[in-house]
Protein backbone atom coordinates (compact mmCIF):
# COMPACT_ATOMS: atom_id res chain seq x y z
CA UNK A 1 0.00 0.00 0.00
CA UNK A 2 1.30 3.44 -0.89
CA UNK A 3 4.12 2.02 -3.01
CA UNK A 4 5.16 4.29 -5.90
CA UNK A 5 3.90 3.51 -9.38
CA UNK A 6 6.18 3.42 -12.40
CA UNK A 7 5.37 7.01 -13.35
CA UNK A 8 6.95 8.26 -10.12
CA UNK A 9 10.07 6.09 -10.32
CA UNK A 10 13.32 7.02 -12.07
CA UNK A 11 15.27 4.34 -13.93
CA UNK A 12 18.80 4.39 -15.29
CA UNK A 13 18.52 3.13 -18.86
CA UNK A 14 22.01 3.88 -20.13
CA UNK A 15 25.47 4.69 -18.84
CA UNK A 16 28.90 5.36 -20.28
CA UNK A 17 32.28 6.74 -19.34
CA UNK A 18 35.64 7.90 -20.57
CA UNK A 19 38.58 7.54 -18.23
CA UNK A 20 41.90 5.86 -17.44
CA UNK A 21 40.58 2.52 -18.72
CA UNK A 22 38.95 3.88 -21.83
CA UNK A 23 35.38 2.90 -21.08
CA UNK A 24 33.13 1.34 -18.45
CA UNK A 25 33.49 -2.25 -19.64
CA UNK A 26 37.28 -2.26 -19.51
CA UNK A 27 37.27 -0.52 -16.14
CA UNK A 28 34.81 -3.06 -14.72
CA UNK A 29 36.94 -5.97 -15.91
CA UNK A 30 39.88 -4.55 -13.99
CA UNK A 31 37.74 -3.58 -11.01
CA UNK A 32 36.10 -6.95 -10.43
CA UNK A 33 38.84 -9.30 -11.67
CA UNK A 34 42.06 -7.34 -11.29
CA UNK A 35 42.86 -7.99 -14.95
CA UNK A 36 41.57 -7.89 -18.48
CA UNK A 37 39.23 -10.59 -19.72
CA UNK A 38 39.44 -11.43 -23.44
CA UNK A 39 36.66 -9.04 -24.46
CA UNK A 40 38.06 -6.14 -22.43
CA UNK A 41 41.55 -6.74 -23.82
CA UNK A 42 40.27 -6.66 -27.40
CA UNK A 43 38.30 -3.49 -26.81
CA UNK A 44 41.23 -1.83 -25.07
CA UNK A 45 43.60 -2.81 -27.86
CA UNK A 46 41.25 -1.08 -30.28
CA UNK A 47 40.90 2.00 -28.03
CA UNK A 48 44.70 2.27 -27.84
CA UNK A 49 45.04 2.07 -31.61
CA UNK A 50 46.93 -1.22 -31.49
CA UNK A 51 44.51 -3.17 -33.68
CA UNK A 52 41.89 -2.51 -36.32
CA UNK A 53 39.26 -4.65 -38.00
CA UNK A 54 39.96 -5.39 -41.61
CA UNK A 55 38.50 -7.94 -44.04
CA UNK A 56 36.71 -9.92 -41.38
CA UNK A 57 39.52 -10.11 -38.82
CA UNK A 58 41.52 -8.04 -36.37
CA UNK A 59 44.97 -7.03 -37.55
CA UNK A 60 47.92 -5.17 -36.13
CA UNK A 61 47.34 -1.48 -36.79
CA UNK A 62 50.91 -0.91 -38.05
CA UNK A 63 51.77 -4.04 -39.96
CA UNK A 64 48.31 -5.15 -41.06
CA UNK A 65 49.16 -8.71 -40.01
CA UNK A 66 46.45 -10.80 -38.28
CA UNK A 67 46.67 -10.88 -34.49
CA UNK A 68 45.89 -13.56 -31.93
CA UNK A 69 43.05 -11.97 -29.97
CA UNK A 70 43.69 -14.28 -27.00
CA UNK A 71 47.13 -12.78 -26.32
CA UNK A 72 46.57 -9.05 -26.76
CA UNK A 73 47.54 -7.93 -23.24
CA UNK A 74 50.94 -9.58 -23.44
CA UNK A 75 51.56 -8.48 -27.04
CA UNK A 76 50.75 -4.79 -26.54
CA UNK A 77 51.36 -4.34 -22.82
CA UNK A 78 47.77 -3.19 -22.40
CA UNK A 79 47.74 -3.35 -18.59
CA UNK A 80 50.59 -0.85 -18.50
CA UNK A 81 48.74 1.57 -20.79
CA UNK A 82 45.87 2.23 -18.39
CA UNK A 83 45.04 3.46 -14.92
CA UNK A 84 47.24 5.50 -12.62
CA UNK A 85 50.74 5.92 -14.04
CA UNK A 86 53.55 8.44 -14.54
CA UNK A 87 52.45 11.79 -15.95
CA UNK A 88 52.04 11.87 -19.71
CA UNK A 89 49.40 14.59 -20.06
CA UNK A 90 52.11 17.14 -19.27
CA UNK A 91 55.58 17.13 -17.74
CA UNK A 92 55.41 18.34 -14.11
CA UNK A 93 59.18 18.90 -14.14
CA UNK A 94 58.98 21.47 -16.96
CA UNK A 95 56.45 23.88 -15.49
CA UNK A 96 57.35 27.56 -15.67
CA UNK A 97 57.06 30.53 -13.34
CA UNK A 98 57.66 34.10 -14.57
CA UNK A 99 59.73 35.90 -11.95
CA UNK A 100 59.91 39.68 -11.82
CA UNK A 101 63.46 41.04 -11.77
CA UNK A 102 64.93 44.55 -11.68
CA UNK A 103 67.41 45.25 -14.46
CA UNK A 104 70.92 46.16 -13.38
CA UNK A 105 71.92 47.13 -16.92
CA UNK A 106 70.05 48.49 -19.93
CA UNK A 107 68.28 45.89 -22.07
CA UNK A 108 67.83 46.44 -25.81
CA UNK A 109 65.56 44.48 -28.16
CA UNK A 110 63.66 44.86 -31.44
CA UNK A 111 59.92 44.89 -32.14
CA UNK A 112 58.01 44.73 -35.47
CA UNK A 113 56.38 48.17 -35.59
CA UNK A 114 55.70 51.52 -33.94
CA UNK A 115 52.42 50.46 -32.35
CA UNK A 116 54.03 47.62 -30.43
CA UNK A 117 56.97 49.85 -29.57
CA UNK A 118 54.72 52.49 -28.03
CA UNK A 119 52.82 49.81 -26.12
CA UNK A 120 56.04 48.89 -24.33
CA UNK A 121 56.50 52.48 -23.28
CA UNK A 122 53.00 52.95 -21.91
CA UNK A 123 53.37 50.80 -18.79
CA UNK A 124 56.83 52.00 -17.80
CA UNK A 125 57.64 55.29 -19.53
CA UNK A 126 60.27 56.17 -16.92
CA UNK A 127 62.53 53.28 -17.88
CA UNK A 128 61.55 52.69 -21.51
CA UNK A 129 62.59 54.40 -24.73
CA UNK A 130 61.44 53.51 -28.26
CA UNK A 131 62.99 54.72 -31.51
CA UNK A 132 63.17 53.67 -35.13
CA UNK A 133 66.56 52.42 -36.23
CA UNK A 134 68.07 51.00 -39.38
CA UNK A 135 66.79 47.52 -38.53
CA UNK A 136 63.31 48.54 -37.42
CA UNK A 137 61.95 49.72 -34.11
CA UNK A 138 64.18 49.40 -31.08
CA UNK A 139 63.27 49.32 -27.40
CA UNK A 140 65.60 50.16 -24.54
CA UNK A 141 64.46 49.15 -21.07
CA UNK A 142 66.91 50.98 -18.82
CA UNK A 143 68.47 49.82 -15.58
CA UNK A 144 65.95 49.95 -12.74
CA UNK A 145 63.12 48.77 -14.98
CA UNK A 146 61.24 45.59 -14.23
CA UNK A 147 60.80 42.57 -16.48
CA UNK A 148 59.60 39.00 -15.99
CA UNK A 149 61.93 36.11 -16.76
CA UNK A 150 60.85 32.46 -16.95
CA UNK A 151 62.31 29.91 -14.59
CA UNK A 152 61.49 26.29 -13.94
CA UNK A 153 59.13 25.58 -11.06
CA UNK A 154 58.45 21.83 -11.07
CA UNK A 155 55.31 20.37 -9.56
CA UNK A 156 56.28 17.65 -7.09
CA UNK A 157 53.51 15.31 -8.26
CA UNK A 158 54.48 12.67 -10.77
CA UNK A 159 51.43 10.42 -11.34
CA UNK A 160 47.80 10.64 -12.38
CA UNK A 161 44.96 8.54 -13.70
CA UNK A 162 45.11 9.25 -17.44
CA UNK A 163 43.40 8.19 -20.64
CA UNK A 164 44.94 5.00 -22.07
CA UNK A 165 48.19 5.36 -23.99
CA UNK A 166 47.22 5.61 -27.65
CA UNK A 167 43.76 7.05 -27.00
CA UNK A 168 43.00 9.43 -29.87
CA UNK A 169 39.79 11.42 -30.26
CA UNK A 170 40.29 11.63 -34.02
CA UNK A 171 39.69 7.87 -34.24
CA UNK A 172 36.46 8.22 -32.26
CA UNK A 173 34.49 10.55 -34.51
CA UNK A 174 36.12 13.97 -34.18
CA UNK A 175 38.18 15.74 -36.80
CA UNK A 176 41.43 17.52 -36.04
CA UNK A 177 39.77 20.94 -35.98
CA UNK A 178 37.22 19.84 -33.41
CA UNK A 179 39.90 18.29 -31.21
CA UNK A 180 41.87 21.53 -31.38
CA UNK A 181 38.96 23.85 -30.61
CA UNK A 182 36.52 21.90 -28.43
CA UNK A 183 37.74 21.62 -24.86
CA UNK A 184 38.61 18.05 -23.80
CA UNK A 185 36.00 18.17 -21.04
CA UNK A 186 33.32 18.63 -23.72
CA UNK A 187 34.82 15.76 -25.72
CA UNK A 188 34.67 13.52 -22.63
CA UNK A 189 31.01 14.45 -22.14
CA UNK A 190 30.18 13.72 -25.76
CA UNK A 191 31.89 10.34 -25.80
CA UNK A 192 30.43 9.25 -22.45
CA UNK A 193 26.95 10.32 -23.53
CA UNK A 194 27.19 8.49 -26.85
CA UNK A 195 28.33 5.37 -24.97
CA UNK A 196 25.33 5.72 -22.65
CA UNK A 197 22.98 5.86 -25.64
CA UNK A 198 24.58 2.73 -27.07
CA UNK A 199 24.18 0.93 -23.74
CA UNK A 200 20.48 1.79 -23.92
CA UNK A 201 20.20 0.36 -27.43
CA UNK A 202 18.95 3.79 -28.45
CA UNK A 203 19.76 6.47 -31.01
CA UNK A 204 18.89 10.14 -30.60
CA UNK A 205 16.73 9.99 -33.70
CA UNK A 206 14.69 7.16 -32.26
CA UNK A 207 14.36 8.90 -28.91
CA UNK A 208 12.74 11.87 -30.64
CA UNK A 209 9.99 9.62 -32.01
CA UNK A 210 9.05 8.53 -28.46
CA UNK A 211 9.69 11.65 -26.38
CA UNK A 212 9.16 15.26 -27.38
CA UNK A 213 12.54 17.06 -27.38
CA UNK A 214 11.16 19.60 -24.90
CA UNK A 215 10.87 16.69 -22.43
CA UNK A 216 14.52 15.69 -22.87
CA UNK A 217 16.81 17.59 -20.50
CA UNK A 218 20.39 17.74 -19.26
CA UNK A 219 21.83 18.01 -15.76
CA UNK A 220 25.46 17.22 -16.57
CA UNK A 221 27.91 19.30 -14.56
CA UNK A 222 31.63 19.80 -13.92
CA UNK A 223 33.82 20.72 -11.02
CA UNK A 224 36.22 22.94 -12.95
CA UNK A 225 34.93 23.07 -16.53
CA UNK A 226 37.06 23.51 -19.62
CA UNK A 227 40.55 23.65 -18.19
CA UNK A 228 42.34 24.00 -21.53
CA UNK A 229 39.99 26.83 -22.47
CA UNK A 230 40.70 28.52 -19.14
CA UNK A 231 44.41 28.28 -19.87
CA UNK A 232 43.90 29.87 -23.29
CA UNK A 233 41.65 32.58 -21.93
CA UNK A 234 43.59 33.64 -18.85
CA UNK A 235 47.18 32.45 -19.25
CA UNK A 236 48.06 32.12 -22.91
CA UNK A 237 46.51 35.48 -23.77
CA UNK A 238 48.96 37.11 -21.35
CA UNK A 239 51.84 35.32 -23.04
CA UNK A 240 50.88 36.50 -26.53
CA UNK A 241 50.27 32.89 -27.52
CA UNK A 242 47.82 31.83 -30.21
CA UNK A 243 44.41 33.13 -29.23
CA UNK A 244 41.29 31.03 -29.68
CA UNK A 245 38.54 33.54 -30.37
CA UNK A 246 35.83 31.41 -28.75
CA UNK A 247 37.90 30.36 -25.72
CA UNK A 248 35.57 32.29 -23.41
CA UNK A 249 32.56 30.15 -24.25
CA UNK A 250 34.58 26.97 -23.88
CA UNK A 251 35.68 28.03 -20.39
CA UNK A 252 32.10 28.32 -19.14
CA UNK A 253 31.23 25.21 -17.14
CA UNK A 254 27.70 24.94 -18.46
CA UNK A 255 28.90 25.07 -22.08
CA UNK A 256 31.21 22.06 -21.81
CA UNK A 257 28.44 20.25 -19.94
CA UNK A 258 25.81 21.13 -22.55
CA UNK A 259 27.74 20.00 -25.63
CA UNK A 260 25.97 16.62 -25.92
CA UNK A 261 22.54 18.27 -25.77
CA UNK A 262 23.61 20.85 -28.35
CA UNK A 263 25.39 18.60 -30.81
CA UNK A 264 24.42 14.97 -30.19
CA UNK A 265 20.93 14.22 -28.85
CA UNK A 266 19.27 17.59 -29.30
CA UNK A 267 17.47 17.90 -26.00
CA UNK A 268 15.33 21.02 -25.74
CA UNK A 269 14.15 20.47 -22.18
CA UNK A 270 15.58 21.72 -18.86
CA UNK A 271 19.28 22.59 -18.88
CA UNK A 272 20.49 22.69 -15.26
CA UNK A 273 24.23 22.20 -14.82
CA UNK A 274 25.35 21.79 -11.20
CA UNK A 275 28.82 22.78 -10.04
CA UNK A 276 29.55 20.91 -6.82
CA UNK A 277 33.31 20.31 -6.98
CA UNK A 278 34.02 16.59 -6.55
CA UNK A 279 30.37 15.81 -5.74
CA UNK A 280 29.13 17.16 -9.07
CA UNK A 281 28.03 13.93 -10.76
CA UNK A 282 26.05 12.80 -7.73
CA UNK A 283 24.35 16.19 -7.45
CA UNK A 284 23.69 15.98 -11.19
CA UNK A 285 21.69 12.79 -10.64
CA UNK A 286 19.81 14.45 -7.79
CA UNK A 287 18.90 17.35 -10.09
CA UNK A 288 17.87 14.97 -12.86
CA UNK A 289 15.68 12.88 -10.56
CA UNK A 290 14.03 16.01 -9.17
CA UNK A 291 13.30 17.32 -12.68
CA UNK A 292 11.68 14.07 -13.72
CA UNK A 293 9.65 13.73 -10.52
CA UNK A 294 8.52 17.33 -10.84
CA UNK A 295 7.09 16.56 -14.26
CA UNK A 296 9.49 18.85 -16.11
CA UNK A 297 11.14 16.09 -18.14
CA UNK A 298 10.83 12.43 -19.03
CA UNK A 299 14.48 11.86 -19.98
CA UNK A 300 17.50 13.51 -18.36
CA UNK A 301 21.16 12.99 -19.26
CA UNK A 302 23.17 13.34 -16.05
CA UNK A 303 26.85 13.03 -15.16
CA UNK A 304 30.04 15.03 -14.91
CA UNK A 305 33.59 15.40 -16.21
CA UNK A 306 36.89 17.12 -15.51
CA UNK A 307 40.40 17.15 -16.95
CA UNK A 308 44.03 17.34 -15.86
CA UNK A 309 46.04 20.55 -16.14
CA UNK A 310 49.24 21.95 -14.61
CA UNK A 311 47.40 24.76 -12.81
CA UNK A 312 45.02 22.36 -11.10
CA UNK A 313 47.82 19.96 -10.21
CA UNK A 314 49.81 22.79 -8.62
CA UNK A 315 46.75 24.02 -6.75
CA UNK A 316 46.03 20.62 -5.23
CA UNK A 317 49.73 20.22 -4.45
CA UNK A 318 49.83 23.59 -2.67
CA UNK A 319 46.94 22.38 -0.50
CA UNK A 320 48.80 19.14 0.23
CA UNK A 321 45.70 17.29 -0.98
CA UNK A 322 47.48 14.97 -3.44
CA UNK A 323 50.28 12.50 -2.77
CA UNK A 324 53.70 13.92 -3.65
CA UNK A 325 56.49 12.09 -5.43
CA UNK A 326 58.80 11.98 -2.41
CA UNK A 327 56.18 10.53 -0.09
CA UNK A 328 55.28 7.92 -2.65
CA UNK A 329 58.94 6.94 -3.08
CA UNK A 330 59.61 6.79 0.67
CA UNK A 331 56.61 4.53 1.18
CA UNK A 332 57.70 2.28 -1.67
CA UNK A 333 54.52 2.69 -3.68
CA UNK A 334 54.30 2.07 -7.40
CA UNK A 335 52.09 4.52 -9.32
CA UNK A 336 49.12 2.14 -9.36
CA UNK A 337 49.52 1.59 -5.61
CA UNK A 338 49.48 5.26 -4.63
CA UNK A 339 45.71 5.70 -4.40
CA UNK A 340 44.83 3.56 -1.40
CA UNK A 341 41.58 4.50 0.34
CA UNK A 342 41.38 3.55 4.02
CA UNK A 343 44.96 2.20 4.05
CA UNK A 344 47.39 3.34 6.72
CA UNK A 345 50.01 4.29 4.11
CA UNK A 346 47.80 6.62 2.11
CA UNK A 347 49.27 10.03 1.48
CA UNK A 348 46.69 12.01 -0.48
CA UNK A 349 44.53 11.53 -3.52
CA UNK A 350 45.68 10.91 -7.08
CA UNK A 351 44.19 13.15 -9.75
CA UNK A 352 42.48 11.66 -12.77
CA UNK A 353 40.77 12.78 -15.96
CA UNK A 354 37.57 11.87 -17.74
CA UNK A 355 33.87 11.72 -17.08
CA UNK A 356 30.70 9.70 -17.11
CA UNK A 357 27.08 9.96 -18.21
CA UNK A 358 23.86 8.30 -17.08
CA UNK A 359 20.54 8.43 -18.92
CA UNK A 360 17.68 8.81 -16.46
CA UNK A 361 14.15 8.00 -17.57
CA UNK A 362 10.74 7.99 -15.95
CA UNK A 363 10.25 4.28 -15.37
CA UNK A 364 6.96 4.00 -17.23
CA UNK A 365 8.58 5.68 -20.26
CA UNK A 366 11.47 3.22 -20.04
CA UNK A 367 9.07 0.28 -20.00
CA UNK A 368 6.98 1.69 -22.84
CA UNK A 369 10.12 2.05 -24.98
CA UNK A 370 11.50 -1.32 -23.96
CA UNK A 371 14.68 0.32 -22.68
CA UNK A 372 17.01 -1.80 -20.55
CA UNK A 373 16.72 -0.79 -16.91
CA UNK A 374 20.18 -1.06 -15.37
CA UNK A 375 19.02 0.21 -12.00
CA UNK A 376 16.51 2.41 -10.24
CA UNK A 377 17.29 5.59 -8.31
CA UNK A 378 15.45 5.11 -5.01
CA UNK A 379 16.56 8.59 -4.00
CA UNK A 380 19.28 11.19 -4.41
CA UNK A 381 20.03 13.89 -1.86
CA UNK A 382 22.63 16.55 -1.14
CA UNK A 383 23.34 18.37 2.12
CA UNK A 384 25.59 21.14 3.38
CA UNK A 385 27.55 21.02 6.60
CA UNK A 386 26.38 24.28 8.15
CA UNK A 387 28.91 26.57 9.81
CA UNK A 388 32.45 25.47 8.97
CA UNK A 389 35.98 26.81 9.10
CA UNK A 390 37.56 24.74 6.35
CA UNK A 391 36.50 24.53 2.70
CA UNK A 392 38.07 21.12 1.87
CA UNK A 393 36.60 18.99 4.68
CA UNK A 394 33.01 18.17 3.71
CA UNK A 395 30.79 15.38 4.93
CA UNK A 396 29.08 15.63 8.33
CA UNK A 397 25.91 17.19 6.98
CA UNK A 398 25.22 14.05 4.98
CA UNK A 399 24.24 12.29 8.21
CA UNK A 400 20.82 13.89 7.70
CA UNK A 401 20.16 11.43 4.86
CA UNK A 402 19.26 8.58 7.25
CA UNK A 403 15.55 9.40 7.56
CA UNK A 404 14.70 10.15 3.91
CA UNK A 405 16.84 7.20 2.83
CA UNK A 406 14.97 4.79 5.11
CA UNK A 407 11.64 6.12 3.84
CA UNK A 408 12.74 5.78 0.20
CA UNK A 409 13.73 2.16 0.78
CA UNK A 410 10.47 1.37 2.55
CA UNK A 411 8.50 2.77 -0.40
CA UNK A 412 10.13 0.07 -2.52
CA UNK A 413 9.51 -2.66 0.07
CA UNK A 414 13.16 -2.64 1.09
CA UNK A 415 14.82 -2.17 4.47
CA UNK A 416 18.22 -0.87 5.60
CA UNK A 417 19.36 -4.49 5.72
CA UNK A 418 18.86 -4.71 1.96
CA UNK A 419 21.69 -2.25 1.36
CA UNK A 420 24.39 -4.64 0.23
CA UNK A 421 27.30 -2.24 -0.34
CA UNK A 422 28.41 1.36 -0.08
CA UNK A 423 30.58 2.94 -2.77
CA UNK A 424 32.48 5.60 -0.88
CA UNK A 425 34.04 8.80 -2.18
CA UNK A 426 37.22 7.30 -0.70
CA UNK A 427 39.77 9.81 -1.92
CA UNK A 428 42.76 8.28 -0.07
CA UNK A 429 43.25 11.41 2.02
CA UNK A 430 43.65 11.15 5.77
CA UNK A 431 40.61 13.27 6.60
CA UNK A 432 38.15 12.01 4.00
CA UNK A 433 38.48 8.30 4.59
CA UNK A 434 38.09 8.55 8.35
CA UNK A 435 35.22 11.04 8.16
CA UNK A 436 33.32 9.23 5.43
CA UNK A 437 33.49 5.76 6.94
CA UNK A 438 32.37 7.13 10.30
CA UNK A 439 29.51 8.83 8.46
CA UNK A 440 28.34 5.55 6.91
CA UNK A 441 28.61 3.68 10.18
CA UNK A 442 26.44 6.36 11.80
CA UNK A 443 23.86 6.28 8.99
CA UNK A 444 23.56 2.50 9.26
CA UNK A 445 23.03 2.67 13.01
CA UNK A 446 20.55 5.54 12.71
CA UNK A 447 18.46 3.61 10.17
CA UNK A 448 18.36 0.57 12.43
CA UNK A 449 20.42 -1.86 10.39
CA UNK A 450 20.48 -5.23 12.11
CA UNK A 451 23.53 -5.66 14.32
CA UNK A 452 25.97 -8.11 12.82
CA UNK A 453 24.82 -7.58 9.25
CA UNK A 454 28.07 -6.61 7.46
CA UNK A 455 28.14 -3.72 5.00
CA UNK A 456 30.92 -4.10 2.37
CA UNK A 457 32.75 -0.98 1.23
CA UNK A 458 33.69 -0.30 -2.40
CA UNK A 459 36.53 2.18 -2.93
CA UNK A 460 36.84 2.59 -6.69
CA UNK A 461 39.39 5.42 -6.66
CA UNK A 462 42.10 2.95 -5.71
CA UNK A 463 41.86 1.85 -9.32
CA UNK A 464 40.88 4.99 -11.21
CA UNK A 465 42.25 7.88 -9.22
CA UNK A 466 40.01 10.88 -8.57
CA UNK A 467 38.39 12.53 -11.57
CA UNK A 468 36.81 15.32 -9.50
CA UNK A 469 33.49 16.26 -11.12
CA UNK A 470 33.02 12.90 -12.84
CA UNK A 471 33.96 10.70 -9.89
CA UNK A 472 30.44 9.75 -8.75
CA UNK A 473 29.42 8.88 -12.32
CA UNK A 474 32.15 6.22 -12.40
CA UNK A 475 31.05 5.01 -8.96
CA UNK A 476 27.41 4.70 -10.03
CA UNK A 477 28.39 2.93 -13.24
CA UNK A 478 30.40 0.47 -11.17
CA UNK A 479 27.49 -0.18 -8.81
CA UNK A 480 25.18 -0.86 -11.76
CA UNK A 481 27.71 -3.37 -13.11
CA UNK A 482 28.04 -4.96 -9.67
CA UNK A 483 24.26 -5.41 -9.55
CA UNK A 484 24.19 -6.92 -13.03
CA UNK A 485 26.97 -9.43 -12.35
CA UNK A 486 26.19 -10.10 -8.69
CA UNK A 487 29.75 -9.25 -7.69
CA UNK A 488 30.95 -6.74 -5.10
CA UNK A 489 34.52 -5.83 -6.06
CA UNK A 490 37.26 -6.02 -3.47
CA UNK A 491 39.27 -3.04 -2.26
CA UNK A 492 42.60 -2.63 -4.02
CA UNK A 493 45.77 -1.45 -2.29
CA UNK A 494 44.31 -2.11 1.17
CA UNK A 495 47.37 -3.71 2.75
CA UNK A 496 47.07 -2.27 6.25
CA UNK A 497 43.67 -0.78 7.14
CA UNK A 498 43.84 2.43 9.13
CA UNK A 499 43.48 1.44 12.80
CA UNK A 500 40.89 4.19 13.27
CA UNK A 501 38.47 2.28 11.04
CA UNK A 502 38.42 -0.84 13.21
CA UNK A 503 35.35 -0.07 15.31
CA UNK A 504 33.15 1.37 12.56
CA UNK A 505 30.66 -1.45 12.44
CA UNK A 506 28.87 -2.62 10.33
CA UNK A 507 31.41 -1.59 7.66
CA UNK A 508 33.75 -4.25 6.32
CA UNK A 509 36.57 -3.80 3.81
CA UNK A 510 36.84 -6.87 1.55
CA UNK A 511 40.22 -7.44 -0.07
CA UNK A 512 38.73 -9.73 -2.73
CA UNK A 513 35.50 -9.84 -4.74
CA UNK A 514 32.34 -11.06 -3.04
CA UNK A 515 29.99 -13.08 -5.23
CA UNK A 516 26.41 -12.42 -4.17
CA UNK A 517 24.73 -13.94 -7.23
CA UNK A 518 22.04 -12.64 -9.58
CA UNK A 519 19.80 -10.20 -7.76
CA UNK A 520 21.89 -10.54 -4.61
CA UNK A 521 22.84 -6.86 -4.51
CA UNK A 522 19.39 -5.38 -3.98
CA UNK A 523 20.47 -1.86 -3.05
CA UNK A 524 23.67 0.15 -2.72
CA UNK A 525 24.67 3.63 -1.66
CA UNK A 526 27.01 5.98 -3.50
CA UNK A 527 28.40 8.94 -1.60
CA UNK A 528 30.39 11.83 -3.01
CA UNK A 529 31.83 14.82 -1.16
CA UNK A 530 32.98 18.13 -2.57
CA UNK A 531 34.84 21.25 -1.55
CA UNK A 532 32.40 23.90 -0.41
CA UNK A 533 30.85 21.39 2.01
CA UNK A 534 28.48 19.67 -0.33
CA UNK A 535 27.81 16.02 0.39
CA UNK A 536 25.64 13.88 -1.88
CA UNK A 537 24.17 10.41 -1.56
CA UNK A 538 22.48 8.33 -4.27
CA UNK A 539 20.65 5.11 -3.45
CA UNK A 540 20.53 2.67 -6.37
CA UNK A 541 18.36 -0.44 -6.34
CA UNK A 542 18.21 -3.51 -8.53
CA UNK A 543 16.05 -3.28 -11.69
CA UNK A 544 13.88 -6.14 -10.45
CA UNK A 545 12.15 -3.48 -8.33
CA UNK A 546 10.56 -2.14 -11.52
CA UNK A 547 9.81 -5.54 -12.99
CA UNK A 548 8.02 -6.57 -9.81
CA UNK A 549 5.58 -3.71 -10.32
CA UNK A 550 4.74 -4.68 -13.86
CA UNK A 551 1.48 -6.60 -14.31
CA UNK A 552 2.28 -10.18 -15.23
CA UNK A 553 0.58 -9.72 -18.59
CA UNK A 554 2.94 -6.84 -19.45
CA UNK A 555 6.20 -8.52 -18.45
CA UNK A 556 6.49 -10.72 -21.52
CA UNK A 557 5.92 -7.78 -23.87
CA UNK A 558 8.51 -5.70 -22.03
CA UNK A 559 10.99 -8.59 -22.03
CA UNK A 560 10.61 -8.96 -25.80
CA UNK A 561 11.10 -5.23 -26.39
CA UNK A 562 14.08 -5.17 -24.04
CA UNK A 563 15.67 -8.07 -25.86
CA UNK A 564 15.47 -6.05 -29.07
CA UNK A 565 17.22 -3.18 -27.29
CA UNK A 566 19.98 -5.52 -26.15
CA UNK A 567 20.49 -6.62 -29.75
CA UNK A 568 20.60 -2.97 -30.83
CA UNK A 569 23.14 -2.29 -28.10
CA UNK A 570 25.41 -5.10 -29.26
CA UNK A 571 25.10 -4.06 -32.89
CA UNK A 572 25.97 -0.45 -32.04
CA UNK A 573 28.91 -1.38 -29.84
CA UNK A 574 30.23 -3.88 -32.37
CA UNK A 575 29.88 -1.33 -35.16
CA UNK A 576 32.25 0.98 -33.29
CA UNK A 577 34.72 -1.80 -32.50
CA UNK A 578 34.66 -3.02 -36.09
CA UNK A 579 35.25 0.51 -37.43
CA UNK A 580 31.85 0.57 -39.11
CA UNK A 581 30.63 3.61 -37.17
CA UNK A 582 32.29 6.39 -35.14
CA UNK A 583 32.07 6.35 -31.36
CA UNK A 584 30.18 9.64 -31.57
CA UNK A 585 28.59 11.42 -34.50
CA UNK A 586 27.76 15.10 -34.09
CA UNK A 587 24.37 16.01 -35.51
CA UNK A 588 23.67 19.09 -37.60
CA UNK A 589 20.66 21.18 -36.57
CA UNK A 590 17.64 20.87 -38.83
CA UNK A 591 16.63 23.91 -40.85
CA UNK A 592 13.74 25.77 -39.29
CA UNK A 593 11.45 28.51 -40.50
CA UNK A 594 9.65 31.12 -38.47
Amino acid sequence: AGAPDLASMVAIVGYGEVGPFGNARVRWSMEKDGGLDAGAALELAWICGCVRFEKGRFVDAESGEPVDTTDLDARYGLSARVGVRAFEAFDPAEQVLYDEIILEDDLRFSVPDATIAQAFCVLDPTHTTAFEGADGWQIIRRAGGRIRVPRALPIDRDIAGQLPVGWDATRLGFDASQVSNIDPVALFNLLATAAAFRSAGLTPEELWTHVDPSRIGCSVGSGMGGMRAIQRLYAESKLAARRQTDALQESLINVTAAYPAMTYYGGAGPMVHPVAACATAAVSVEVGVDLIRAGKAEIIVAGGADDLCPEGARGFADMQATIDAETRAIRGLEPNQASRPCDARRGGFVESQGGGALILARADVAVRMGLPIHGVVAGAWSFGDGLQRSVPAPGPGLAAVAQPLKAALAALDLTPDDIGAVSIHGTSTDANDVNETALHAGIAREMGRTEGNPLPVIAQKALTGHSKGGAAAWQMNGVLQAMADGIIPGMRNLDEPDARLGDLTPLVYPDRPIEVGAGGLKAALVTSLGFGHVGACVCLVHPDVVLARLPIADRAAYATAREARWRSRLEAEHAVLLDQAPAVMLRQPAETTC
